[in-house]
């Protein structure tokens, strides 16, 4: 079995990922690089479980352990892809 290194923390907003050492009433640092004090009580399910992932954690953690990047949605448009035609609503036609 293997063993997670990281962990997500909720911390200011967004879930930070923490090295899974981090115990509780110690100072440690998210892989994004902010500063963290680990509390002694978990923090509750709701609403902090519920936050989105720190990008800058998510792109470190998902290196770290040789996972594939994160999708994009919406997709970038890439350059041999035409632009659409932009349609416009005419005025005057509905009785």
């Amino acid at each position: 079995m293997v063993t997670a290194r990281f962990r997500w923390f909720p911390h200011g907003g967004r879930r930070h990922a923490v090295p899974n050492a981090l115990v509780p009433n110690t100072a440690g640092e998210t892989l994004c690089g902010m500063e963290v004090l680990a509390p002694l009580v978990p923090p509750p399910p709701f609403p902090d479980w519920c936050w989105p992932e720190c990008a800058r954690c998510d792109t470190a953690w998902r290196s770290a352990e040789g996972t594939s990047p994160r999708p994009q949605f919406p997709c970038p448009r890439s350059d041999d892809r035409p632009e659409r035609p932009r349609t416009t609503a005419k005025t005057g036609d509905n009785p």
